[in-house]
C-alpha cells in the first residue's frame, strides 16, 4: 500500500513525509489524499446553494462571504480558477472542515461524502 504525501490543505502542495509545515504558506501539513480543488469548489458551491438556511453552516456563512460566492462561481465556469481565487476558496474549505470538526482533508468526493449522508 502507497504511503499517502504529506498535503497542506491550504496551498495543496505535496511534501515528503518528514515535513511537519509547508514550505509554501507556512501552514501545518497532513496526511492526506486532499480534496481536488475542482470537488472543493463543487462542494462549497452546493452548500452555498443548498444550505444557507442550516444553522450548522450559519458561522461558516457570516466567515465565508467571498469564499463561498466565488466557490460557486468557479465551478459553475463563471470565473476562471487563478491563484488568488484559491485561497479564498482554500481558506473556505478548511473553516469548512473546521467547523464540521474535521482534522484534516480525508480527500472528499462530494458534499454527500464530507457530511456522512452517503
Amino acid at each position: 500500500m502507497p504511503v499517502m504525501p504529506k498535503c497542506c490543505t491550504w496551498c495543496e502542495e505535496g511534501f515528503s513525509a518528514d515535513k511537519k509545515f509547508c514550505g509554501l504558506c507556512g501552514r501545518p501539513t497532513v496526511d492526506a489524499e486532499c480534496t481536488d480543488f475542482e470537488v472543493r469548489c463543487d462542494v462549497l458551491a452546493e452548500l452555498f446553494i443548498e444550505y444557507k438556511d442550516d444553522e450548522r453552516f450559519t458561522a461558516l456563512f457570516s466567515y465565508a462571504d467571498l469564499g463561498l460566492p466565488l466557490a460557486y462561481a468557479c465551478a459553475n465556469g463563471i470565473v476562471a480558477h487563478t491563484d488568488r481565487l484559491a485561497v479564498f476558496v482554500n481558506e473556505t474549505w478548511d473553516a469548512l472542515l473546521e467547523g464540521l470538526g474535521e482534522t484534516y482533508d480525508a480527500g472528499y468526493e462530494n458534499l454527500a461524502d464530507l457530511l456522512g449522508e452517503e
